[in-house]
């Protein structure tokens, strides 16, 4: 049986214990007719080792009531400390999205099958945050 990249890919995400829906396309939160964005705030340390979570960097994630997941970043108007402290909370944010950062040439990364560096998630910079009252 052969594999396909799809499937190892599949079985790599799972394995490292990654986020689902988290990917180089995250898939969006709902959005209010303000702009904002909602769902609950998830906090997930990255290890210390290298590792394919480690590389992803995914440590904060807006999931919204569909499943789906889009990666967070901290940022000048919100801090890692805020995003933390609304961890496991219902919240609204506003947030600017982030190309994906591509490794350095010559630096340590994970690959894929055909040896290329992983694809990182896309990220959204928290602009504003607030928690939403109630599950």
């Amino acid at each position: 049986m052969r594999s396909t990249p799809t499937l190892a890919a599949a079985v790599l995400v799972a394995a490292c214990g990654a986020t689902p829906g988290v990917g180089p396309h995250p898939t969006p939160a709902p959005v209010l007719a303000d702009g904002e964005r909602f769902g609950t705030l998830t906090y997930k340390e990255l290890p210390a080792a290298m590792s394919v979570e480690a590389y992803l960097g995914v440590e904060f994630t807006l999931e919204n009531d569909g499943g789906g997941a889009l990666a967070l970043e901290a940022g000048e108007a919100v801090s890692r400390g805020a995003l933390v402290q609304a961890a496991g909370q219902r919240v609204a944010l506003r947030c600017t999205v982030q190309a994906p950062v591509q490794p350095e040439p010559g630096s340590a990364y994970p690959t894929g099958l055909d040896g290329a560096p992983l694809p990182r998630p896309a990220f959204c910079r928290v602009t504003s945050l607030r928690t939403l009252p109630g599950r």
